[in-house]
């Protein structure tokens, strides 16, 4: 009988890349994990998901290439991430260290000034890095942050509904999972799925879950430092956008259908921003959800690039 050998990973899954081949770069001692593609000014593509086993900067591959052709495309897993190492402590699984790793890895690749997306947990970090760096800034995009946006309802009753009955095979769950936040599902490919499970399953993952007190197939936003201070550091971000500190253009963009960050979040964190900021729109695309740049990139591309170039 012949006995089967392991196949050894591509070099694209041993560096947990989709579609473009992720690089290394060594942050204050974390090893980071980013995607570099294009030339010109730099555009940050910031991640959802809080210290996520397989959320990471592959949630942007469908929508690199169209950016990268303007803009010098930088999208970099955050800290704890993807397969960008955990934090050296405990108390280092906070949003605020998140923004703080994520402004290290922009001065490390030399970036001087910025357009910046975030998506979901991501958003309230690229608003945090434009609130605190505005001089910088040249532009803010949000998309379906529920962290970042006012509380609305119960977030963790929906997400709790959502994602009730989930399989516990991983691989399986990690598709049933970004499934359960498309309306289009064909975005989530084969190899986005192999590659986040590749990511799940590396020790590094463990660990976090394990430092994290997580059981299960995820952390779920678990995290004792965290709890400790980001009640206070959302509520100054508030603050800080009503004061008006957020001197660049702002664009918001949300899925209609979204079931998790539903579009009232949206709609009072278009009102907070555009109250105080000069420059600020928000374009709601119908019949796509949470992930709605990956359901129609082009369109969502296209949408970004124009608010850009018009408004910057």
């Amino acid at each position: 009988m012949q006995v089967a050998t392991a196949t050894k990973p591509s070099a694209m899954l041993e560096s947990g890349s989709v579609n473009f081949q992720a690089k290394f770069v060594e942050v204050d001692g974390i090893r980071t994990r980013y995607y570099e593609e294009g030339r010109g000014e730099a555009l940050v593509l910031v991640h959802g998901s809080f210290f996520s086993p397989w959320g990471s900067a592959n949630t942007w591959t469908l929508n690199i290439g169209g950016l990268s052709k303007k803009y010098r495309v930088l999208a970099a897993d955050k800290l704890g991430s993807g397969m960008t190492d955990n934090p050296n402590t405990l108390e280092d699984y906070t949003q605020y260290a998140i923004v703080g790793h994520m402004y290290r890895f922009m001065e490390l690749m030399g970036v001087k000034e910025f357009h910046v997306v975030g998506q979901s947990n991501g958003g309230y970090t690229a608003a945090r890095l434009a609130l605190e760096h505005p001089e910088l800034c040249k532009s803010l995009v949000l998309v379906d942050s529920a962290t970042l946006g006012p509380v609305v309802g119960e977030i963790s009753e929906r997400r709790s509904e959502l994602f009730a009955n989930a399989p516990k095979d991983l691989k399986a769950y990690i598709r049933f999972h970004w499934g359960k936040l498309s309306v289009d599902r064909a975005n989530i490919t084969d190899e986005y799925v192999e590659a986040g499970y590749y990511m799940a399953t590396r020790p590094k993952a463990q660990q976090m879950l394990k430092d994290l007190g997580s059981s299960g197939l995820e952390a779920s936003g678990r995290s004792q430092a965290n709890a400790k201070r980001f009640r206070q550091d959302k509520e100054q971000t508030h603050q800080w956008i009503r004061e008006g500190r957020l001197t660049m253009p702002v664009l918001i963009t949300w899925g209609a259908s979204d079931p998790s960050a539903i579009l009232s979040v949206g709609s009072q964190l278009y009102d907070m921003i555009r109250a105080k900021t000069k420059k600020a729109e928000m374009h709601i695309f119908n019949n796509v959800s949470h992930f709605h740049y990956r359901e129609i990139p082009d369109v969502w591309n296209r949408v970004v690039l124009n608010f850009i170039e018009t408004n910057s």
